[in-house]
């Protein structure tokens, strides 16, 4: 909200360099990112219906440039920080306004981080200050327990148009996977992940202390793999050992157990433009070139 108290859309976009974008390729999809690491969560001050409201005025001032929203929220580099932890209301709005967008014809992609949403774990937490399930590098507090899961178990996996996940998550399982096989394995790391996603998993709300959120029971989900992206980085990260944060995972990698999965993923997201050209062993990285390949 603004300082009158009326709701609004706002961000730091360049918004005649998004314009042009659309224009020249009027077949791209652009979304509006709501979220991202150390933003705030959105305000449960105002309604589904409000937030809705505000983004399809802001969409038409600007010529109707976006064809949807992607969910990013997630935590705070400062522990105490709240968006380190998922209110109820943080989640019902999430889910109202997904299917607001649906109802008008947006498109709605999410984007976890990979604790976010694990098919390893049936856990849920809408906390996101827990330490790596997978038993590594437990001085990082800062992972969660399936909070995404509520997004589609609330809404139904078919009012999700795309999920991202996001693989680089800091000491993420796929992190810890790939550090403790030679890089020769490292396309069956991926491979197992992609067949956890696309086969069905379950997670357990009942233990959430609001009957809102318990109410739902145990759901079982499945991401169909037209609806999977992988979430790679690219130069700023680094290659997989015992210490490695946030993983670089080479394209050919990618590649080679993209045409090994029986039902390999709808494509790949990464993070992020602005550090494309970063050298990884000498060698410039520019994913928008390396991984074209997924687009063919």
């Amino acid at each position: 909200a603004n300082l009158m108290g009326v709701e609004w859309v706002v961000g730091g976009l360049d918004m005649e360099c998004v314009k042009g974008v659309k224009e020249r390729h009027p077949d791209v999809v652009q979304l509006l990112s709501i979220g991202g690491w150390n933003a705030p969560h959105i305000d449960p001050s105002f309604s589904a219906d409000q937030y809705w409201s505000a983004f399809t005025a802001f969409n038409e001032k600007h010529g109707e440039i976006f064809d949807g929203i992607d969910w990013d929220l997630e935590g705070n580099d400062t522990p105490s920080n709240p968006a380190n932890h998922f209110t109820v209301e943080t989640l019902q709005l999430m889910s109202g306004i997904t299917l607001l967008a649906k109802k008008t014809g947006f498109l709605v992609f999410a984007a976890p981080p990979q604790s976010y949403l694990d098919p390893r774990t049936p856990e849920f937490s809408r906390s996101v200050t827990w330490k790596p399930d997978s038993g590594w590098h437990q001085e990082f507090e800062y992972h969660g327990r399936n909070v995404y899961g509520y997004l589609l178990a609330s809404c139904g996996i078919n009012n999700i148009d795309m999920v991202s996940i996001q693989l680089y998550e800091g000491y993420s399982r796929a992190s810890h996977d790939l550090s403790i096989v030679p890089a020769a394995r490292h396309a069956e790391v991926l491979l197992k992940v992609i067949a956890e996603y696309t086969s069905p998993f379950t997670i357990d709300f009942t233990s959430d202390p609001s009957p809102a959120i318990s109410s739902l029971g145990s759901v079982t989900l499945t991401i169909l793999s037209s609806k999977l992206l992988l979430g790679l980085a690219n130069g700023w990260a680094t290659l997989p050992s015992p210490d490695t944060k946030f993983a670089y995972i080479p394209p050919a990698t990618v590649k080679t157990a993209f045409s090994e999965a029986p039902n390999p993923p709808r494509g790949l997201m990464y993070w992020c433009i602005a550090e494309e050209g970063k050298e990884i062993d000498g060698e410039p990285v520019v994913f928008a070139t390396d991984l074209a390949w997924v687009t063919r």
